[in-house]
């Protein structure tokens, strides 16, 4: 992962805010994520056994694969890049007796897609082009999956009122996974209140941390308010004009 993208993973437009990363977002446990999506789809179209191995790149503290693994059989990986948030995912790890069945590590996704080994199920949530246009990611990520393999794919796209370049449009995103060679198995669009009552609790805590921050370093000032500022922005577009979806994939 470049650092471009890492930066547009996080909605970062200022890379000196990057050291501060893990404080702005300690209080944050998805991270962008929603777990019960992923369990509920899974539920339904996703068969593990104990052996089953699966993998959430970009996991960031981990909540997606620690709760699945509090749900389902399996051996489960998260890899991310930043430290801290390991660190703290495997506090968690360690508090719900999940040693052993989950396994975070610093890493970056790129050198984890290009290493030898398959995976029963894929999950990546796509909050940037790390592995480029949607149909190229998906063609990377079909070539970690085994023959009956699935991939839990997380994204989103607009309603066809915003002009940004962010999201696609609905239609562009079918055609981009149609292109990629891959078959929809199923999907699930969240839930509009779970995102916008995950986006104020979110912003609160940032909001809190910001301050801090603030207190801190006052010579930073314009960077944390303009960081800040990004977010609720971010926020306001999401509550208005997006619609986010989980698919499971798999190999036609």
């Amino acid at each position: 992962m470049r650092k471009s993208e890492f930066n547009t993973s996080l909605d970062i437009i200022d890379e000196n805010i990057t050291p501060f990363i893990p404080l702005i977002f300690k209080d944050l446990w998805t991270l962008g994520g929603n777990p019960d999506a992923v369990i509920k789809i899974m539920t339904q179209h996703v068969a593990l056994r104990e052996d089953s191995q699966i993998i959430d790149l970009g996991c960031g503290k981990g909540a997606t694969v620690i709760e699945l693994a509090k749900t389902f059989p399996g051996n489960y990986t998260g890899i991310d890049i930043i430290p801290e948030f390991i660190e703290e995912g495997n506090a968690r790890i360690r508090e719900n007796r999940l040693s052993g069945t989950v396994v975070l590590r610093q890493e970056n996704m790129c050198e984890t897609i290009a290493a030898p080994g398959k995976y029963d199920v894929v999950i990546y949530g796509h909050d940037s082009d790390a592995f480029g246009s949607v149909t190229k990611t998906l063609q990377v990520l079909s070539k970690k999956i085994h023959e009956n393999g699935s991939i839990i794919y997380e994204t989103a796209f607009h309603d066809g009122r915003y002009k940004g370049k962010e999201y696609s449009s609905e239609e562009a995103l079918y055609s981009a996974i149609k292109d990629s060679g891959l078959r929809i198995i199923a999907r699930l669009k969240w839930n509009r209140e779970y995102i916008r009552r995950q986006n104020e609790a979110n912003n609160r805590s940032i909001k809190k941390r910001i301050e801090q921050l603030k207190k801190q370093h006052p010579d930073k000032c314009r960077l944390f308010d303009r960081f800040y500022s990004n977010q609720i922005r971010e926020s306001n577009i999401l509550d208005e004009y997006v619609e986010c979806i989980a698919f499971v994939l798999q190999q036609r």
